[in-house]
């Protein structure tokens, strides 16, 4: 799951902290496994909430590692 964090730090976190440029980093653009463990961990952390979330109850993510979570749970 190393890849999660990669995909991470590497393409969300230098958007949300206005990173000029990706050079520092390097990863190949065309890798989808980075995405796949990122969407996998998301997954995970998903499905814990959804077994123990009330019905109407309102759940608060606050990682921007877990940013899928929410649309994850709400489908």
């Amino acid at each position: 799951m190393k890849n999660y964090v990669l995909y991470h730090e590497t393409t969300l976190r230098p958007m949300f902290h206005y990173f000029k440029g990706l050079n520092d980093f390097e990863y190949d653009l065309g890798r989808n496994d980075m995405w796949n463990n990122f969407l996998k961990v998301n997954d995970l952390f998903a499905a814990m909430i959804k077994e123990i979330k009330q019905e109407k109850e309102m759940i608060w993510v606050h990682d921007n590692y877990l940013i899928m979570v929410p649309i994850i749970v709400r489908r």
